[in-house]
């Protein structure tokens, strides 16, 4: 209703109001007379007078004179209805008018305003009384007097006309002052137009005109307003500013300088909070004197409670972010163990024998090195079945944790070979912990098994050149105590001439086609942290071709076991893992091309071999490790495109085997263009392209070795850590480009992380990431990449808690269940 009411009827209720109160008040304090009362006592007056007249005459007798004395009462005095004369008796002398039907008064009661009765004398004696009888209401004449009460008559009369007085008045003296007077039509139309809010204030900082959009976004009307002062409105004093310095209006009334652009929070009258724009200007007269100030307001809601949701985002997202980076090291943790026996994988093996050995070469420490290897394990798992087989090695690497000090190190070095590294043990202790071991295993019954291991042993003084000869002497060693017997172990310094002996013997065959290489290639050390740093380059640069590589290099390993001598089975693996090196200097747009490549694209994918070799060759300057990498795309019967590579049994044998294991695992992994072959039609297509494109007997070799690892070179549960590590380092990229709002670089980030995706299966983030990929790609506005990014986030989440949640290693992620191969007991598990 106050919105429907104008200013001046307000003021002018107001005033009637503070009259009426004024005028009860008197009336209260006794100042203005009561007519009522008045009337009442000029009846009484009038009744005692003619009872004094009546007395005089009684006294005499003269009956007849006071009988017309009651008929002049009755006739000059309309308010009189009847008189009599009662005698104490109680009957009447005389009367005039109907006193008898009028009159109810009972003998002994008091008299009232409409019936008073008064005794006369005569002399002393009790003559009789007077009875007057007046009308009953005392009302004044007219309708409005019969109807309602003298008091409340003259309420309303004051009232009524104090408001008609009051609203003339003032409708004549406020038109000179109201700004919507003044103001012309037309300017008042124009400033309702304006987009933003718009109040003129003066120097009170009351509100002399507001624009119908202020009006609106405050949802309130205009007349409303006028008059208010600015900062009774419901504004919030949330910064610090307005605490202390006060409205931007008020320090430019104060001071006279604009104010621009400062953020004010108003609640409306339906409790929405409303962000606005404030700019204030001074108002100057013609004298030059300023009146008051021009405030401007730009309704910024949308936009600030856009920017709000936003920070929220970023804010849970660098949350998630720290979360995801946090499980990644944990991941990182887990990736540097065999799933299966929890003992470290080789690869971390080597990090930190490097560190252990540089450290004891510096200060001159010893450094024991022991290869542990299960006797006839073969058999147990062609009697007993791959399940026994891992139980044993669960069992094994047990045994061996047990029968260590807390800074040794556990390996799983192969199917079932393990490799411990003893710090600060010379060779005595060396052979002390052998015994140990040996006599454990040996002890220990594997489900009704009894199994025996042969060890190797050796020291890092007796003329090993760098960590990868101390393990090949080791290796040697327990080849020798294989040779021996096995269940037993054997030292390096008193096993030179047997391992002579061994060596001749399997020279022949281990290098037929590599009879011609000096050992001395080999003396050049290849630090395994320069190559873990080069895959972790390509990790970030193609997270899915560094994970191939690591794939390629289990199954390199697991063909070469005993083909290679430790220190070239080393080699083929560093290979392995740096033979896709080169795609670090391939564009993006060829690298993650999702279809097939043109001629042109082709050619530059191509050349990232060499370039790769360039970068083997300069980084650790070995020519056997580079021409790997170089010659492992050369054909076994000739290369069609690149002639003058060699061919046949002139390729080298870790180049021959490089090609098989790369050819492999590229066939059976899902690809953006191709779905994967199953093993068995992995197995015909290398059969099909043998003597042609690959070694015949070295595919076959490698047909048996996939074959007796179960099929697998990776355990689902280092797949399922594979791809959560993947997945993370991926987001956390993802969400450093979205922090430089680099569009193109979240496109790009995001078609990658839907190709890993899809390649491990989890349909869920590939469809988040295509559907980022599609909004980064149609510059869309950052929150919904934010919300996108931020949902990526939660995924991958899920899919490391997976991982990291014990005894889920093996959990699908997050789609439905699909068939994976067995875990495997051999040397493709621990990678």
């Amino acid at each position: 209703m106050k919105k429907l009411v104008s200013a001046a009827t307000r003021v002018c209720f107001g005033l009637v109001c503070l009259s009426t109160s004024i005028w009860l008040v008197a009336f209260t304090l006794g100042l203005i007379p009561d007519r009522e009362a008045a009337i009442i006592s000029g009846r009484a007056a009038l009744c005692e007078n003619v009872a004094l007249h009546c007395s005089l005459l009684a006294s005499r007798g003269d009956i007849r004179t006071i009988n017309t004395a009651l008929e002049g009462l009755v006739e000059r005095n309309p308010d009189v209805q009847s008189a009599a004369i009662r005698r104490p008796d109680g009957s009447l002398l005389a009367q005039v008018g109907n006193h008898e039907g009028n009159w109810n008064l009972v003998a002994g009661h008091k008299s009232t305003p409409a019936q008073m009765r008064v005794p006369v004398m005569a002399g002393a004696a009790d003559w009789g009384s007077i009875e007057v009888r007046f009308q009953d209401s005392i009302a004044p004449p007219g309708l409005l007097g019969w109807s309602l009460p003298p008091l409340t008559l003259l309420f309303l009369f004051v009232s009524s006309a104090s408001y008609l007085l009051y609203f003339f008045y003032l409708r004549s003296m406020l038109q000179h002052l109201d700004p919507s007077r003044v103001i012309p039509r037309r300017v008042r139309q124009t400033l309702d137009t304006l987009a933003g809010g718009l109040l003129v204030l003066d120097q009170q900082e009351r509100i002399l005109l507001a624009n119908q959009s202020f009006a609106t976004g405050v949802v309130s009307s205009v007349d409303d307003l006028v008059g208010r002062k600015a900062s009774d409105l419901n504004w919030s004093e949330d910064s610090l500013r307005l605490k202390v310095e006060g409205y931007p209006w008020m320090r430019t009334i104060s001071e006279g300088n604009p104010q621009l652009d400062e953020l004010l929070i108003l609640t409306d009258e339906g409790q929405r909070r409303r962000f606005m724009k404030c700019s204030v200007t001074p108002v100057y007269g013609d004298d030059g004197q300023q009146r008051g100030a021009l405030a401007s307001f730009d309704d910024v809601t949308n936009l600030e409670e856009n920017r709000l949701d936003l920070r929220k985002m970023l804010d849970a997202m660098s949350q998630a972010r720290d979360e995801i980076q946090r499980q990644n090291l944990e991941l990182e943790r887990l990736a540097a163990h065999d799933p299966l026996t929890q003992c470290f994988n080789r690869r971390a093996f080597f990090v930190e024998l490097e560190k252990h050995w540089s450290h004891a070469k510096r200060h001159q420490l010893p450094l024991a090195c022991l290869m542990v290897d299960l006797d006839h394990f073969k058999s147990i798992n062609d009697n007993h079945g791959h399940q026994t087989g891992d139980l044993v090695l669960q069992k094994t690497a047990e045994l061996l944790r047990q029968n260590r000090r807390p800074s040794d190190l556990v390996c799983r070095y192969g199917g079932e070979e393990f490799c411990l590294l003893l710090p600060h043990t010379d060779l005595a202790g060396a052979c002390i912990v052998a015994e140990q071991i040996r006599a454990a295993i040996a002890d220990a019954r594997f489900d009704n098994l009894s199994v025996t291991a042969s060890i190797g042993v050796s020291e890092r003084t007796l003329g090993a050149r760098d960590p990868k000869e101390l393990i090949d002497q080791a290796d040697k060693c327990l080849y020798v105590a294989k040779r021996e017997g096995r269940n037993r172990f054997v030292r390096f310094d008193q096993a030179a001439e047997q391992i002579a002996t061994f060596e001749l013997a399997v020279k022949p065959t281990q290098h037929e086609s590599d009879n011609s290489t000096s050992n001395d290639e080999y003396e050049s050390s290849i630090p395994f942290h320069a190559v873990t740093a080069l895959v972790s380059a390509l990790a970030c640069r193609d997270p899915d071709t560094a994970d191939h590589s690591r794939r390629v290099a289990d199954l390199c390993v697991t063909t070469a076991r005993r083909l290679l001598p430790v220190a070239e089975s080393y080699q083929l693996e560093i290979a392995a893992l740096l033979h896709d090196i080169g795609k670090i200097g391939v564009p993006d747009y060829i690298l993650l091309k999702p279809d097939k490549l043109t001629p042109e694209e082709r050619q530059i994918m191509d050349s990232h071999e060499r370039f790769g070799a360039e970068i083997v060759r300069s980084t650790f300057s070995n020519e056997k490790l580079s021409n790997t990498i170089l010659l492992y795309r050369a054909w076994y019967g000739g290369t069609p495109r690149q002639p003058e590579f060699p061919a046949g049994e002139d390729i080298p044998l870790p180049a021959r085997m490089l090609a098989i294991a790369d050819a492999y695992d590229s066939m059976t992994k899902r690809s953006s263009y191709r779905l994967p072959l199953t093993r068995e039609q992995a197995f015909a297509e290398l059969r099909r392209c043998a003597v042609r494109q690959f070694d015949p007997d070295l595919v076959e070799r490698f047909i048996d070795s996939v074959l007796d690892s179960g099929g697998s070179n990776v355990h689902h549960a280092n797949t399922s850590q594979a791809a959560a590590l993947s997945f993370g380092t991926q987001i956390h990229r993802l969400a450093e480009a979205l922090d430089k709002q680099d569009t193109k670089g979240i496109a790009t980030l995001a078609h990658r992380l839907n190709q890993t995706a899809t390649r491990f299966e989890v349909d869920e983030i590939a469809t988040v990431a295509a559907r980022l990929e599609q909004t980064a790609r149609g510059q869309e506005d950052t929150k919904h990449l934010v919300e996108l990014t931020l949902e990526l986030i939660d995924l991958c989440r899920a899919t490391q808690r997976a991982c990291l949640t014990p005894g889920n290693e093996s959990s699908e992620f997050l789609s439905p269940p699909r068939p994976l191969p067995t875990e495997s007991n051999t040397a493709g598990s621990a990678h």
